[in-house]
């Protein structure tokens, strides 16, 4: 599951609207609504806001919590494991996109 579809599906288990929690969290639905289709990626402050909102830990909503230590001990792509290590070494998601040129 994604970032923006894991948002969505706990949004709605909340019973919250978008307009609800993009007021909570101090953005507009429109950009509410793009994090959750994917068209944008939230900031870090961002995905704390929704945590909260949502009474949830930020390591439920985020794969990011994944470390390149775990991914060694079984099957892993090249890829992935050198995706999670420029996340843990700062890297943003479009920093990342931009270099790795991933649309």
């Amino acid at each position: 599951m994604d970032l923006g579809k894991a948002i969505k599906t706990i949004r709605v288990s909340k019973g919250l609207t978008q307009r609800q929690l993009a007021k909570a969290i101090g953005c507009s639905e429109t950009n509410m609504l793009f994090m959750e289709t994917g068209r944008t990626f939230p900031r870090k402050s961002k995905i704390d806001a929704i945590c909260k909102v949502l009474g949830i830990p930020m390591s439920y909503l985020l794969m990011f919590s994944i470390t390149p230590d775990d991914l060694l001990g079984s099957y892993c792509d090249e890829k992935i494991l050198l995706f999670f290590r420029k996340i843990h070494q700062g890297w943003t998601y479009g920093v990342f996109r931009r270099n790795f040129r991933i649309r």
